[in-house]
């Protein structure tokens, strides 16, 4: 016994099993200087001695990281690996905007959102809203599946999502067009149309008023001339002839 307890407190002294390096992956938001720092991790110390869960704790207190493991590679390497949750849309926050992933999580402010590629929630009046709590709104939920819907490029080509009080979508493209996209049903396909629609505007010859993709099967461009812009469709056969119309 006395042998072992010696040879184990060798073990948990030994240079040998000292941490040289952290190697991070899968941050992109979060840089690896960031992550280190959270560690806490003298170099030297010894790696079984190292408090993985502890860390991991920590790491996922961050609003922005939504998976963490932290595990020891022998001799002294620890890896520290995180999924960081991606913004989908950004809610307007007093003076500045906030960004919401997927799952209504806010994961970051941000005063200057040019660069961001991200399309504004408009519509929707949310109180109290905390870095990494999720936000319980039925209107933001509709934007949010809308945003989910667009894809990367999607919403690089809208500037805003709006929810009426009717919780009906309208986009707008970052010309200013809208997009009406009425009841969140079958985004999928109303989403298609619209960007099947999207490359031809430059060679339209006309001034483009508005895209209406509600009936995706039968998708609507007006023109600024058109004298008949429907707000609801005259009858519920989307394949009825529209006489007079765009």
């Amino acid at each position: 016994m006395l042998v072992g307890v010696l040879g184990l407190c060798l073990f948990l002294t030994t240079p040998l099993f000292g941490v040289r390096d952290i190697l991070v992956i899968g941050s992109v938001h979060l840089t690896s200087e960031e992550i280190v720092a959270l560690c806490d991790v003298t170099p030297g110390t010894n790696i079984f001695k190292v408090p993985t869960a502890d860390i991991r704790e920590r790491l996922l207190a961050l609003p922005r990281v939504s998976e963490a493991t932290v595990s020891r590679r022998l001799p002294g390497r620890l890896v520290v690996e995180v999924v960081e949750r991606e913004g989908v849309l950004l809610l307007p926050c007093q003076e500045q905007f906030v960004e919401v992933d997927a799952t209504g999580h806010p994961v970051e402010l941000h005063r200057f959102i040019g660069a961001l590629g991200l399309p504004v929630l408009t519509g929707v009046r949310v109180e109290g809203v905390t870095l990494g709590s999720r936000i319980s709104d039925e209107r933001v939920s509709l934007g949010l599946w809308c945003a989910a819907a667009l894809g990367v490029q999607g919403r690089l080509a809208v500037s805003e999502i709006h929810v009426d009080d009717r919780g009906e979508l309208t986009l707008y493209t970052l010309e200013g067009i809208p997009v009406r996209l009425g009841p969140a049903t079958a985004l999928d396909a109303k989403v298609e149309a619209f960007m099947s629609i999207l490359p031809d505007l430059p060679s339209v010859e006309f001034d483009v008023a508005y895209i209406d993709v509600r009936y995706p099967r039968h998708p609507v461009v007006g023109s600024t001339e058109t004298v008949f812009q429907p707000g609801e469709w005259p009858g519920d056969d989307p394949d009825a002839v529209l006489l007079g119309g765009p």
